[in-house]
């Protein structure tokens, strides 16, 4: 009886592995990316950084795109810790 319930297990596994569908990683989700390649040189981003810490915000669609995104990034490691801790 204890092999019977092995192979049950073992069976479902297989099942469960074979009916798993790779999803496909999603980048951007809008259209709010409109960043071209002068925008992120390593002189421009430190500029939206210091913008965006100082309060003295010039480009503000930039700045505002990059704070939603940071938050963004780290609500999703505050709910992948979450889930861990389940």
């Amino acid at each position: 009886m204890e092999n019977s319930k092995t192979i049950t297990l073992e069976q479902t596994i297989v099942v469960s592995t074979k009916n798993k569908i790779p999803k496909k990683r999603v980048v951007t989700c809008s259209q709010k990316w409109t960043i071209d390649d002068e925008d992120i040189t390593n002189t421009q981003q430190l500029i939206y950084l210091q913008e965006i810490i100082s309060e003295n915000i010039v480009h503000k669609d930039k700045c505002s795109l990059i704070t939603q995104n940071i938050t963004q990034k780290i609500n999703g490691y505050k709910h992948q810790d979450d889930v861990k801790k389940k």
